[in-house]
Order: C-alpha cells, then structure tokens, then sequence
C-alpha cells in the first residue's frame, strides 16, 4: 500500500470497495466478509485499518459485526440505498459535541435499563469477561486499547438490550465521537474513573435491576461530559 495513504485514507479505501460489492450484489445479504486478516492481506494494510473500516461499515447499518464469528452483510429489509446513506452520515458533520453528548444520554439510558431486564446468563458472563479485560488494560496504561474496549462495552449493552433499532443508534452516536472520547481517555485519572463506572454498571446489569443501571450508566456520562468540557 503506497505510503501516501494515512490510516483515515485507507479505511476509506477498504469502506468503498465493500460498499461496492454489496451494492452491485458480488457480496449478498447475510454473507460472511472475508476475515479482518484476510482483508488486511488483500488490501496491503494494518489490522488497525482494516477494524476502522469493518466499524464504519457497521455504523452505516450495512455489516453486522459478531464478535467471535466474523462480519456479516446485513440481511434487514429495511436498508436504504447506499448513497442515502452516505448522505445521511454526512449530514451529522456539524453536529456539536453537547448535542451528541445529550443524544447519548437519553439513547443509554434506555439502552442500559433493556439490557438488565434482557441480560441472560450468558450475556452477563460476557459483559465481566469484557470488564475484567478493561481492568488489565487500565493497569498498562493503554489509552488507545481501552478506547476501543470502552466502545465496545457499550455496543454490548446495545446487544444485550435487544432492541436493534437503539443499538444501531447508539452504535452511530459512539462512532460520531470516537476520537473525542479517546482524547478525554488520555485526561489524567480517567481511565480508572471510567473503569469504576463500568464495573458498577455491568454489576447492575447482572443484579437485572433496570433502575439501578440507569443510575450508574448516567453517572458515568455525566462523569465524561465533565471532563469534555474540562478539555474545552
């Protein structure tokens, strides 16, 4: 991959030539994608780059990512045609940081009280296994990785809440501040702050006390809105 390319340019690189695969039906819906490695190979980049573009496709509502099994087109009737899409995504580009902040709030919120009441067994086994994971992580420091633990926490949430329609919202709201989050990640202290509240969370969620998530989840956010405003 010729050097000229920054990481942005070759996610987008890989986003496009997916998009026009399942556009032209050379990719059917709910067929595999070849994997994160077999992608990363094909295309001549990182694994970073290629997960980049796997997530921004997810956004889109186009793949839907199983963590464990692989990337999957989408199979929803109700996907609109792609340049719509696209258009729509651009639309959200002067979208301030408050309103994404008070967006999230109210979308989490409820998210986080579906998710005790639908949490299972196995759902909570895997929102502890994740937590203890963030746990390591805080302990080495690593801002980037927990970043993208931090993310993928809550798209958990969103899974385990079973309402689709509130996890892809959420699911776009996260995407729109990535690299915000991640600069408020890197504030000194955060990282075990926001671990605190992810444990507190997730143990509401297994306890399957709606109320009580709620009450966690909105600390935290509040918690992160802070600190955003501290960055100001």
């Amino acid at each position: 991959m010729n050097d000229k390319f920054n990481k942005k340019a070759v996610s987008d690189i890989v986003i496009e030539d997916i998009m026009e695969k399942i556009k032209s039906d050379r990719f059917e819906p709910g067929e595999k994608l070849p994997s994160e490695k077999a992608l990363s190979k094909e295309f001549e980049i990182s694994r970073a780059s290629t997960r980049e573009a796997l997530q921004k496709l997810e956004v889109l509502g186009l793949i839907d990512i199983k963590h464990g099994k692989g990337s999957y087109v989408s199979n929803s009737p109700y996907l609109k045609p792609i340049q719509e899409i696209v258009a729509s995504k651009m639309l959200t580009s002067d979208v301030g940081v408050d309103e994404l902040l008070e967006t999230r709030l109210y979308i989490e919120r409820g998210t986080v009280k579906l998710a005790a009441k639908n949490a299972d067994a196995s759902a909570v086994k895997e929102l502890s296994a994740l937590v203890k994971k963030m746990g390591h992580v805080v302990s080495d420091g690593d801002v980037e990785e927990f970043s993208r633990l931090d993310m993928e926490f809550h798209l958990l949430l969103g899974r385990i809440s079973k309402n689709t329609l509130m996890k892809r919202m959420l699911r776009t709201i996260r995407n729109l501040m990535r690299d915000q989050q991640e600069k408020v990640n890197r504030v000194n202290g955060v990282l075990e702050i926001s671990q605190n509240h992810h444990r507190d969370i997730a143990d509401a969620v297994k306890k399957k006390n709606p109320e009580l998530a709620e009450d966690c989840l909105t600390e935290h956010l509040m918690a992160i809105k802070e600190k955003f405003e501290f960055l100001r």
